[in-house]
């Protein structure tokens, strides 16, 4: 069948009868600095107690009503935007929380991270440092000590800056780790050391998460797979029971977005 038009797209790959989720994540934000869109933020966040594992069950994710036991393609989304800003699709795949901010010794509360539920081997799994509760404003760098993706421990990452200003000590806030050099992935967390006190324990642990898709949202726009720019990944791999996040690194304009995500078989 020819496709003349968008309906005609929509029809051919299946979208209008795909399953799909609302992504409830109109909030206010500080830009600068990547945040976890979760039905706990920007209001009190629900602290780990230990290291956890998520699925689609999860109320760090974002409504995942998706069916069956295939994997799934991401095709495209809505989204209604105040501004220009830029939504990462993730699997968050385990998230803990406990550790404290002006600690300089090596912290093991609540580690090591959960085992990977998927993506088991770690190949292209990233890790960062989840704010839960605010820390101090004192800079200070981070390292972690984990396992990468060919099962080889002790492996330390490079230094990297944490805390500072307000968007990088706020709640909510993903403090991206840097691998180290020739890493591509990590399957365990094992511990997070400090080098400075940030003045203000604070609450932060560490979250694993897999990146899927990349959308830039530019005011109220659908974006799909073909006949839209804007989008990084608009053809990944999925799982039913993944549990899917949006980072969002927010850019110019008023920082509030909400909308939807398609996906199909």
């Amino acid at each position: 069948m020819p496709i003349n038009n968008y309906q005609d797209y929509l029809s051919q790959i299946s979208l209008q009868n795909a399953e799909n989720f609302q992504a409830n994540i109109t909030t206010q934000i500080i830009a600068a600095r990547l945040i976890l869109i979760s039905r706990f933020f920007p209001t009190t966040a629900s602290i780990p107690s230990s290291s956890i594992a998520l699925d689609n069950t999860s109320l760090h994710g974002i409504n995942n009503n998706l069916l069956g036991t295939s994997e799934l393609l991401l095709l495209g989304g809505e989204f209604n935007s105040l501004g220009t800003h830029t939504l990462i699709l993730v699997d968050l795949l385990n998230i803990s929380g406990g550790l404290n901010a002006i600690l300089t010794t090596e912290q093991t509360t609540n580690l090591p991270s959960a085992p990977l539920t998927r993506y088991v081997n770690g190949e292209g799994v990233f890790a960062g440092l989840i704010t839960w509760a605010t820390i101090g404003q004192t800079i200070s760098t981070s390292s972690i000590n984990y396992i990468n993706q060919n099962g080889i421990s002790e492996r330390i990452s490079p230094p990297m800056s944490f805390s500072g200003s307000t968007p990088d000590r706020a709640a909510g806030r993903i403090h991206l780790i840097p691998l180290a050099p020739g890493d591509t992935g990590v399957r365990e967390v094992r511990s997070v050391t400090l080098s400075a006190s940030t003045g203000t324990a604070g609450n932060f642990g560490v979250a694993l998460f897999k990146p899927l898709a990349m959308m830039s949202v530019s005011f109220s726009q659908p974006i799909d797979a073909v006949s839209t720019g804007g989008f990084i990944g608009s053809l990944c791999k999925t799982f039913p029971n993944a549990c899917l996040s949006i980072f969002l690194y927010p850019g110019t304009g008023a920082h509030s977005v909400s909308g939807s995500l398609f996906f199909g078989e």
